[in-house]
């Protein structure tokens, strides 16, 4: 549920800054909110039996904020 709920944020990120370069602070920012669901999420799934809906689908966005951020500089 962390992990959703940190990546939701991370995204809220991603769609609201404008088009164009972002600067170094606000990369520093979305590496920084990719990378908490990212280990959240991971921590939750090798705790758990069965993969959750939720963990897998926080990492998954959250790898895409890394990678929105990375490229974005």
């Amino acid at each position: 549920m962390t992990a959703f709920i940190s990546s939701i944020i991370a995204f809220i990120l991603m769609s609201t800054e404008p088009s164009g370069k972002w600067d170094s602070d606000t990369v520093a920012g979305g590496i920084l909110l990719a990378a908490i669901p990212i280990f959240f999420g991971i921590l939750a799934l090798n705790q758990s039996k069965s993969p959750r809906w939720m963990t897998a689908t926080g990492v998954l966005i959250g790898i895409i904020v890394l990678l929105a951020s990375l490229g974005s500089t």
